[in-house]
Protein backbone atom coordinates (compact mmCIF):
# COMPACT_ATOMS: atom_id res chain seq x y z
CA UNK A 1 0.00 0.00 0.00
CA UNK A 2 1.21 3.49 -0.84
CA UNK A 3 1.74 6.12 1.88
CA UNK A 4 -1.09 8.57 2.50
CA UNK A 5 -1.43 11.48 0.13
CA UNK A 6 -2.59 14.99 1.11
CA UNK A 7 -6.26 14.22 0.43
CA UNK A 8 -6.18 11.08 2.57
CA UNK A 9 -4.48 12.95 5.42
CA UNK A 10 -7.17 15.63 5.22
CA UNK A 11 -9.81 12.89 5.45
CA UNK A 12 -8.12 11.42 8.51
CA UNK A 13 -7.97 14.82 10.19
CA UNK A 14 -11.67 15.26 9.44
CA UNK A 15 -12.48 11.87 10.99
CA UNK A 16 -10.45 12.65 14.11
CA UNK A 17 -12.17 16.03 14.44
CA UNK A 18 -15.53 14.24 14.19
CA UNK A 19 -14.34 11.97 17.02
CA UNK A 20 -13.49 15.01 19.14
CA UNK A 21 -16.91 16.57 18.55
CA UNK A 22 -18.62 13.28 19.37
CA UNK A 23 -16.68 12.94 22.61
CA UNK A 24 -17.62 16.49 23.59
CA UNK A 25 -21.28 15.69 22.93
CA UNK A 26 -20.95 12.48 24.97
CA UNK A 27 -19.49 14.41 27.91
CA UNK A 28 -22.41 16.83 27.71
CA UNK A 29 -24.86 13.91 27.71
CA UNK A 30 -23.13 12.51 30.80
CA UNK A 31 -23.56 15.85 32.59
CA UNK A 32 -27.25 15.84 31.73
CA UNK A 33 -27.63 12.33 33.15
CA UNK A 34 -25.97 13.38 36.40
CA UNK A 35 -28.21 16.45 36.71
CA UNK A 36 -31.20 14.17 36.21
CA UNK A 37 -30.00 11.94 39.04
CA UNK A 38 -28.91 9.13 36.72
CA UNK A 39 -25.35 7.85 36.78
CA UNK A 40 -23.48 6.82 33.62
CA UNK A 41 -23.05 3.07 33.27
CA UNK A 42 -19.42 3.01 34.42
CA UNK A 43 -20.29 4.78 37.69
CA UNK A 44 -23.16 2.48 38.66
CA UNK A 45 -22.58 -0.36 41.15
CA UNK A 46 -22.44 -3.87 39.67
CA UNK A 47 -24.99 -6.08 41.48
CA UNK A 48 -23.50 -9.13 43.24
CA UNK A 49 -19.91 -7.91 42.76
CA UNK A 50 -17.52 -7.39 45.67
CA UNK A 51 -14.07 -5.89 46.19
CA UNK A 52 -12.53 -9.34 45.84
CA UNK A 53 -13.40 -9.16 42.13
CA UNK A 54 -10.83 -6.36 41.74
CA UNK A 55 -7.09 -6.77 41.28
CA UNK A 56 -5.95 -4.62 44.18
CA UNK A 57 -2.26 -5.08 43.40
CA UNK A 58 -2.86 -3.65 39.92
CA UNK A 59 -4.91 -0.81 41.41
CA UNK A 60 -2.14 0.17 43.82
CA UNK A 61 0.81 -0.27 41.46
CA UNK A 62 -0.63 0.99 38.15
CA UNK A 63 -3.98 2.74 38.43
CA UNK A 64 -3.52 4.80 41.59
CA UNK A 65 -0.17 6.42 40.66
CA UNK A 66 -1.68 7.57 37.36
CA UNK A 67 -4.94 8.80 38.86
CA UNK A 68 -3.54 10.65 41.89
CA UNK A 69 -0.61 13.07 42.16
CA UNK A 70 2.51 11.65 43.82
CA UNK A 71 2.57 14.30 46.55
CA UNK A 72 -1.03 13.44 47.44
CA UNK A 73 -0.22 9.73 47.59
CA UNK A 74 2.77 10.44 49.83
CA UNK A 75 0.48 12.03 52.44
CA UNK A 76 -2.35 9.59 51.86
CA UNK A 77 -3.78 7.98 55.00
CA UNK A 78 -7.01 6.73 53.46
CA UNK A 79 -8.07 3.11 53.65
CA UNK A 80 -8.44 1.04 50.50
CA UNK A 81 -12.24 1.44 50.55
CA UNK A 82 -11.90 5.22 50.91
CA UNK A 83 -9.48 5.36 47.99
CA UNK A 84 -11.83 3.35 45.78
CA UNK A 85 -14.83 5.49 46.75
CA UNK A 86 -12.97 8.75 46.13
CA UNK A 87 -12.20 7.58 42.58
CA UNK A 88 -15.83 6.50 42.03
CA UNK A 89 -14.85 2.86 41.79
CA UNK A 90 -16.88 1.72 44.79
CA UNK A 91 -20.47 2.46 45.86
CA UNK A 92 -21.64 1.15 49.24
CA UNK A 93 -19.00 -1.62 49.25
CA UNK A 94 -19.94 -2.63 45.69
CA UNK A 95 -17.52 -2.09 42.75
CA UNK A 96 -18.81 -0.06 39.83
CA UNK A 97 -18.98 -1.43 36.30
CA UNK A 98 -16.09 0.90 35.45
CA UNK A 99 -14.00 -0.66 38.21
CA UNK A 100 -14.67 -4.14 36.84
CA UNK A 101 -13.68 -2.99 33.35
CA UNK A 102 -10.47 -1.32 34.44
CA UNK A 103 -9.42 -3.32 37.51
CA UNK A 104 -11.35 -6.58 37.38
CA UNK A 105 -9.78 -10.00 37.89
CA UNK A 106 -12.08 -11.26 35.12
CA UNK A 107 -13.74 -8.33 33.27
CA UNK A 108 -15.25 -10.59 30.59
CA UNK A 109 -16.89 -12.72 33.28
CA UNK A 110 -18.95 -9.69 34.29
CA UNK A 111 -19.20 -7.89 30.95
CA UNK A 112 -19.05 -10.55 28.20
CA UNK A 113 -18.61 -8.05 25.37
CA UNK A 114 -15.64 -6.25 26.94
CA UNK A 115 -13.06 -7.58 24.51
CA UNK A 116 -11.69 -6.79 21.07
CA UNK A 117 -11.58 -8.85 17.89
CA UNK A 118 -8.81 -7.86 15.48
CA UNK A 119 -8.96 -9.00 11.85
CA UNK A 120 -6.31 -8.27 9.21
CA UNK A 121 -7.99 -9.08 5.88
CA UNK A 122 -6.09 -9.64 2.65
CA UNK A 123 -8.54 -7.79 0.43
CA UNK A 124 -11.35 -5.27 0.54
CA UNK A 125 -14.30 -7.49 1.52
CA UNK A 126 -15.14 -9.34 4.73
CA UNK A 127 -15.25 -12.59 2.72
CA UNK A 128 -11.64 -12.19 1.52
CA UNK A 129 -8.86 -14.33 3.07
CA UNK A 130 -7.90 -13.48 6.66
CA UNK A 131 -4.19 -12.72 7.03
CA UNK A 132 -4.27 -12.74 10.83
CA UNK A 133 -6.76 -12.52 13.66
CA UNK A 134 -6.59 -12.02 17.41
CA UNK A 135 -9.07 -11.94 20.29
CA UNK A 136 -7.87 -9.50 22.95
CA UNK A 137 -9.14 -9.91 26.51
CA UNK A 138 -8.30 -8.66 29.98
CA UNK A 139 -8.65 -5.31 31.69
CA UNK A 140 -9.38 -2.32 29.46
CA UNK A 141 -5.81 -1.07 29.79
CA UNK A 142 -4.45 -4.51 28.85
CA UNK A 143 -6.61 -4.62 25.72
CA UNK A 144 -5.36 -1.17 24.70
CA UNK A 145 -1.71 -2.21 25.13
CA UNK A 146 -2.27 -5.36 23.06
CA UNK A 147 -3.93 -3.30 20.33
CA UNK A 148 -1.04 -0.83 20.31
CA UNK A 149 1.38 -3.68 19.64
CA UNK A 150 -0.81 -5.16 16.90
CA UNK A 151 -1.09 -1.82 15.14
CA UNK A 152 2.69 -1.33 15.16
CA UNK A 153 3.24 -4.84 13.83
CA UNK A 154 0.76 -4.40 10.98
CA UNK A 155 1.86 -1.01 9.71
CA UNK A 156 4.02 -1.30 6.59
CA UNK A 157 6.94 1.11 6.21
CA UNK A 158 8.38 1.93 2.82
CA UNK A 159 12.02 3.03 2.84
CA UNK A 160 13.49 5.22 0.12
CA UNK A 161 16.95 6.69 -0.24
CA UNK A 162 16.77 10.41 -1.02
CA UNK A 163 19.50 12.86 -2.00
CA UNK A 164 22.72 12.53 -0.06
CA UNK A 165 21.94 8.91 0.94
CA UNK A 166 19.27 10.19 3.34
CA UNK A 167 16.87 7.40 4.24
CA UNK A 168 13.18 8.36 4.19
CA UNK A 169 10.75 6.02 5.96
CA UNK A 170 7.07 6.35 5.03
CA UNK A 171 4.43 4.30 6.95
CA UNK A 172 1.29 3.43 5.01
CA UNK A 173 -0.78 4.45 8.06
CA UNK A 174 0.20 6.88 10.87
CA UNK A 175 0.27 4.68 13.98
CA UNK A 176 -0.68 7.48 16.39
CA UNK A 177 -3.85 8.21 14.41
CA UNK A 178 -4.84 4.53 14.33
CA UNK A 179 -4.27 4.30 18.08
CA UNK A 180 -6.61 7.24 18.65
CA UNK A 181 -9.30 5.66 16.49
CA UNK A 182 -9.25 2.31 18.31
CA UNK A 183 -9.08 3.99 21.73
CA UNK A 184 -12.18 6.00 20.84
CA UNK A 185 -13.91 2.82 19.66
CA UNK A 186 -13.17 1.08 22.98
CA UNK A 187 -14.06 4.04 25.20
CA UNK A 188 -17.11 5.23 23.28
CA UNK A 189 -19.01 2.01 22.85
CA UNK A 190 -21.96 0.30 24.47
CA UNK A 191 -20.97 -1.97 27.35
CA UNK A 192 -24.43 -1.99 28.89
CA UNK A 193 -26.88 -3.40 26.36
CA UNK A 194 -24.81 -5.53 23.98
CA UNK A 195 -22.39 -8.43 24.29
CA UNK A 196 -20.84 -7.68 20.90
CA UNK A 197 -17.12 -6.84 21.06
CA UNK A 198 -15.31 -3.96 19.43
CA UNK A 199 -14.15 -5.28 16.07
CA UNK A 200 -11.15 -3.81 14.27
CA UNK A 201 -11.29 -4.69 10.56
CA UNK A 202 -8.08 -3.88 8.72
CA UNK A 203 -8.57 -4.42 5.01
CA UNK A 204 -6.07 -3.81 2.22
CA UNK A 205 -7.39 -0.27 1.80
CA UNK A 206 -9.72 0.34 4.77
CA UNK A 207 -9.13 0.57 8.51
CA UNK A 208 -12.38 0.22 10.43
CA UNK A 209 -12.74 0.01 14.25
CA UNK A 210 -16.38 -0.94 14.66
CA UNK A 211 -18.36 -0.83 17.90
CA UNK A 212 -22.13 -1.04 18.01
CA UNK A 213 -23.62 2.43 17.89
CA UNK A 214 -26.25 2.54 20.59
CA UNK A 215 -24.77 3.79 23.86
CA UNK A 216 -21.51 3.55 25.77
CA UNK A 217 -19.45 4.24 28.84
CA UNK A 218 -18.82 7.77 27.57
CA UNK A 219 -20.91 8.03 24.39
CA UNK A 220 -20.86 6.41 20.93
CA UNK A 221 -18.63 6.43 17.93
CA UNK A 222 -18.13 4.34 14.83
CA UNK A 223 -15.41 5.31 12.36
CA UNK A 224 -14.50 3.85 8.99
CA UNK A 225 -11.37 5.31 7.42
CA UNK A 226 -10.62 4.57 3.78
CA UNK A 227 -6.94 4.96 3.09
CA UNK A 228 -7.14 4.51 -0.67
CA UNK A 229 -6.49 1.41 -2.77
CA UNK A 230 -2.85 0.45 -3.16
Amino acid sequence: MNPLDAHQLDQLRSDLESDRVERKRSASDGSKLRRAGKQPFDQRPAPDASVKELNIEYFESHYLPQAVAQEVLADNRRSLDQQLRSLRLLVDEVPTWGALLGLGQDPQGWIPGAYDRFLRIDGTEITDPIRSQKVLTGRLGDVLLQLDELLKLNVSIRTEVAAGSLEVRSPDYPVAALQQLVRNALMHRNYESTNAPVQVYWYTAIFWPWPTRSGSVRGDISVKWKAGVA
